[in-house]
């Protein structure tokens, strides 16, 4: 796939995740599987975002074994190689790369510009809609 089209494929589905109040973060893998991307592209066009200040990336620490979430941070390396306490499993885990998880979270200004260019893109289509049916323009 053409890389134009990848970046933009992925651009839209977080501009779409963005225009939802309920959608606080998500993770690459749920881009992955809505734009058939390869997670290294995903990833690569998501950081991008992050470079841009559209996107926020923290981590989750998560305990493979109760498939809970331990700990979030800024910055893993603080914990790489340390114990954490998980409460659902009632027992420490020992934190690695394969249970640390990147969790991208919406720059409160970014969605504000995407909220803002969806009204206005809604109001011109009513705009639009409304004269086709009256015949004025």
């Amino acid at each position: 796939m053409n890389e134009h089209l990848s970046r933009y494929k992925v651009e839209k589905y977080v501009e779409q995740l963005a225009s939802q109040p309920i959608v606080k973060s998500f993770n690459p893998s749920a881009v992955c599987k809505k734009t058939n991307l390869p997670l290294k592209v995903v990833l690569s066009y998501l950081n991008s975002l992050v470079d841009q200040n559209k996107l926020v990336l923290r981590y989750e620490i998560r305990c493979l074994s109760g498939n809970s979430v331990v700990k979030k941070t800024d910055n893993y390396m603080e914990y790489l190689g340390k114990e954490l306490y998980c409460y659902y499993c009632d027992d420490y885990i020992s934190v690695t790369t394969g249970n640390i998880f990147p969790i991208y979270h919406f720059n409160p200004e970014y969605r504000k510009v995407v909220n803002e260019n969806l009204t206005s893109s809604l109001k011109k289509k009513r705009k639009l809609h409304i004269s086709e049916l009256t015949g004025c323009y």
